[in-house]
Order: C-alpha cells, then structure tokens, then sequence
C-alpha cells in the first residue's frame, strides 16, 4: 500500500495511506487534492505517453481528469490504490477523446468529400435547405415527444457516444432497461419523422 506525507495544521508531517487521503481529498481538503495531484501527475503523462504520442493531448486529458474529480469528488468510490484509480480513469478518458476526435474527423472527411464532389443548381440549393429544414422540425417535434428518461438515453448514446453500458452505469439503472429505453425512444421518433 502506498502511503503519501500530509501536512497537519500544525505543519507537522503525518504519514497517511492511499485511503486516509482520498478521503480527505473526497471530504474537500484542498491539501490531500493537491498532493494527490503531485504524487501522480507525472507517472500519469509518462502512461499517457505511452497510450498516445501526443504530448498536449496527454496534458489536456490529465488537467480535465483532475477537473473532473474535484468537481465530482463527493461521488467517487472509495479507493486504497490512488494510481491505479487515476491510471485507470486516464485511459478511459483518452480513449474517449481519441473516438471523440475520429468522429469528428471522419464527419469533417465526409462533409469535404461531399463538398467537393457534389455541386448543386441554385434551385437545388434551395430545395435542399427547405428539406433540411423540414426536417429539422419533424426532429424537434419528435424529440417533444419523448419522456425525460427518454431524450437522456438518446442524448448519451447517439451524441455523446457512450456505449450502453456506460449509460446505465451513469443513470444508475440495468443495462437491460437502457435498451428498452433506447428502443422506446427510437420507435417514437420512427413514427413521427417518418
């Protein structure tokens, strides 16, 4: 077990293991969140380094990680092995932001193929944009009708892009209901787009 060195409001140095800390850190202590910080950041862009070679992107998911768990501190299990608890929570973060970043890409490939490759009359263009926003509506429209649960799920999955387990896990129901809920959802929108 790793055990970490915090200073008492007397400035006496006291040892305290992985678990003393985090619950002081998770309790608000501004001390235990920065010595968490120090104790680990830089074992964390050297594991970040080695899953991406981009050195801003390591540091962008590190200082968004920290931001995170501050904010979220309350909420966070227990832990008694702070390092893998960040290790961990690292790499789910930069495999999110590298999907993040390949959707985005790939949106952005096929917009400029489209862009370049198609060109429209005028008339066309016109069409297009009524069709679009036509569209548009009959979106809104069905997204009205959908229940709160409902637009979470559809929101979390498709625009977010987290899997269905994740989203269970964030709405603290079973993985079964998400489907259910998903599929509710979609069957909705089906019936009033189309």
């Amino acid at each position: 077990m790793h055990e970490s060195l915090l200073k008492s409001q007397h400035d006496t140095t006291i040892e305290v293991t992985d678990s003393e800390l985090w619950n002081h850190f998770k309790s608000g202590d501004l001390k235990s969140y920065e010595l968490i910080y120090r104790n680990n950041v830089q074992d964390m862009f050297n594991y970040g380094m080695s899953i991406v070679h981009d050195e801003e992107q390591v540091k962008d998911c590190i200082q968004e990680l920290f931001l995170e768990i501050w904010k979220s501190r309350r909420n966070l299990s227990a832990t008694n092995n702070i390092r893998y608890y960040l290790l961990k929570a690292l790499r789910w973060k930069i495999n999110h932001y590298r999907a993040r970043e390949e959707k985005i890409k790939n949106l952005a490939s096929q917009f400029d193929f489209y862009e370049k490759h198609i060109s429209f009359p005028f008339e066309d263009e016109l069409i297009r944009a009524q069709d679009q926003i036509a569209n548009k509506l009959k979106v809104e429209l069905a997204l009205s009708k959908l229940t709160s649960r409902q637009k979470e799920v559809i929101t979390l999955i498709f625009h977010e892009g987290l899997s269905y387990e994740e989203v269970a896990n964030i709405m603290s129901i079973s993985v079964g209901s998400i489907y259910t809920l998903a599929w509710k959802a979609i069957s909705q929108l089906k019936k009033v787009i189309f």
